[in-house]
């Protein structure tokens, strides 16, 4: 698949769409609920952005996770 294309989902639920883009080159996925008077092309195109983000997000290195914070001997948290 060409660089940049995603698959698109649209589902209506009551008054509301529910707009899925999916990367088939990552997996990843990210959803969005947009009003059913939204155009389809404004739908995409948030959809699209959330999930550009959300790959450059995986993209990045992951930070150094937060140590649990120290006990003392007596099971308080030390400050």
């Amino acid at each position: 698949m060409a660089q940049n294309e995603f698959y698109i989902e649209f589902i209506t639920i009551g008054p509301q769409i529910k707009v899925t883009a999916i990367d088939p080159e990552t997996g990843l996925e990210v959803s969005i609920i947009a009003p059913t008077s939204a155009t389809q092309q404004e739908m995409t195109r948030v959809a699209v952005e959330k999930l550009k983000r959300r790959i450059e997000r995986e993209s990045q290195p992951q930070k150094e996770q937060k140590k649990p914070p120290k006990e003392d001997d007596k099971g308080g948290i030390l400050v």
